[in-house]
């Protein structure tokens, strides 16, 4: 049960955050002088992150690309809801383009992370030091 609690608490803080945002009707400014695209490609690698942790329980041997997967579409679902959810909110508008960036981020992340465990166990399996 704390394992599950712990898998998942990143997840639940990040789409919480996600969903503040996506609330706030004028944002101003984007820090860092970034683009709209590139902060949803940053929030979405967070979230694909915390969905693979969470789908793999919370353990490294368990990030699996079946995992990976899940943490893809789980990620890319809930950028369409925000896009949506966006359309109800004062000076927001729902983007095709803004999905595609959060699913672009999630994939990131999780190929990366995927990437590296696999890495990971060569070097372990083989026996050489990192």
């Amino acid at each position: 049960m704390l394992r599950r609690l712990i898998a998942w608490a990143p997840v639940t803080a990040q789409l919480i955050s996600i969903y503040y945002v996506s609330s706030v009707a004028d944002l101003g400014p984007l820090p860092a002088d970034l683009s709209d695209h590139s902060w949803h490609f940053i929030a979405y690698f967070v979230l694909g992150a915390c969905f693979l942790w969470a789908f793999a329980g919370a353990r490294w041997h368990a990030m699996t690309a079946r995992a990976g997967a899940w943490a893809v579409v789980a990620s890319s679902v809930y950028g369409a809801t925000d896009e949506y959810h966006q359309s109800f909110v004062p000076g927001r508008t729902p983007d095709a383009a803004d999905w595609l960036a959060d699913t672009i981020g999630a994939a990131a992340a999780v190929v990366l992370a995927v990437l590296g465990v696999v890495l990971l166990r060569r070097v372990l399996r083989s026996g050489r030091a990192v």
